[in-house]
Formats: C-alpha cells, sequence, structure tokens
C-alpha cells in the first residue's frame, strides 16, 4: 500500500475499528522518577487554516466526504538511540511527546508498529485525561503500517516499555501526525477548530 493511500484510508478508518488494548496503566504513571524525567519534545507547525478550508471546500463540492484531519510528516522512531532510559535489570523504556498548536486531538500513522510479547505502547495527552492502550503484540500482527485512534489534546507522548528479555526485538517508526481540526467527539461533544 502506498504511503498516500495510507494516509488517505486512514482519514476514514482511525475511528471506525476498535484496536486491540489492555487495561494496564503506562509505567509513567505508577512510577515517579519516571514521570518526573524530561520527555524529549518535537514541535510540529500547525497548518494554514485557510488553506485548508479551501481545499475543504473544493474536495467537498466534488463529492469527496470530509476530512477531519491534515497530517504533518515526521520521522521519529526506536532504531534511535536517543528517548531511551534505561531500567533496572536490563528493561527500557522509549518516550516522545509531539506537540502541535490548535489542534482539538491527534492521531498518529506508523510505518513500523512492532512489539514484542511484554512490551506496551501506551499514547497519552498532556494531563493523562486521554490514555490509548496498552496496547501489545496482539496488535499489528504484521507488524507493517498502522494507526492510531484520536487522542484529544493539541499534544500526545508515545510511551513503549520494553522487557530486558525482548530487549531490541521492538520497533516503533512515526511517519505522520495528524493534526485533527474538527468532527472530534470529546466530552463536551463535536467541535470544529474552523469555527
Amino acid at each position: 500500500m502506498t504511503r498516500f493511500l495510507f494516509i488517505i484510508l486512514s482519514l476514514f478508518a482511525t475511528n471506525a475499528f476498535s484496536q486491540i488494548s489492555v487495561d494496564v496503566p503506562p509505567l509513567s504513571a505508577k512510577a515517579a522518577f519516571i514521570r518526573d524525567y524530561p520527555v524529549p519534545t518535537e514541535r510540529l507547525y500547525a497548518p494554514n487554516m485557510e488553506e485548508i478550508a479551501a481545499e475543504d471546500e473544493l474536495l467537498e463540492s466534488e463529492g469527496i466526504p470530509p476530512r477531519y484531519a491534515v497530517f504533518l510528516p515526521v520521522e521519529i522512531s526506536t532504531s534511535s538511540p536517543s528517548n531511551w532510559m534505561e531500567l533496572k535489570g536490563g528493561a527500557r523504556l522509549w518516550r516522545i511527546r509531539l506537540e502541535t498548536n490548535g489542534a482539538l486531538g491527534t492521531t498518529l500513522l506508523f510505518d513500523a508498529f512492532s512489539i514484542p510479547e511484554g512490551g506496551l505502547v501506551h499514547i497519552y495527552n498532556d494531563d493523562r485525561s486521554h490514555v490509548l492502550g496498552a496496547y501489545t503484540s496482539q496488535n499489528n500482527t504484521d507488524g507493517g503500517n498502522y494507526a492510531s485512534q484520536i487522542l484529544l489534546g493539541s499534544a500526545c507522548t508515545i510511551e513503549y516499555y520494553e522487557p530486558a528479555s525482548v530487549r531490541g526485538q521492538g520497533q516503533i517508526d512515526i511517519s505522520d501526525l495528524g493534526y485533527c481540526y474538527r468532527y472530534v467527539y470529546g466530552i463536551d461533544g463535536p467541535e470544529d477548530s474552523r469555527g
């Protein structure tokens, strides 16, 4: 599947299917020394919403279903030695925070999403009022393209715990951050950042 087609399908399918997750909190929620450790942040420029509105008007006039997000390219991978935190007994934790101004929510596209047995992935917003996961080896068993559900808020943190027994076996490659600007349903109902 080409990257372009994957993005188009993700625009319509991200929330259409429930994803397998287990009810396990992020490790950082249980350990203060991890929670208080600074998380590397990558800030992304928000899209030009006037241009987005014009594109949406044109697309919808052609009968194309309305989109809720535009995708901002990123190149982030667990294969980079940075962003890893060593834990007791040879386990380790990888975290990155992605931030963009004005988004109602975010979603992530992955070029690779391969979680070994015992590995845990969580995605959460800044105040942890919305947490996705834990995703495990049951998710995306072929390790290829993957898309997360929508996470409320303009920033998200991805946290991957890797046990010592499977050290180096996991692979997460984030290709795009979805900037969700309308049709995001939260506690207060649907919103549209364009008014």
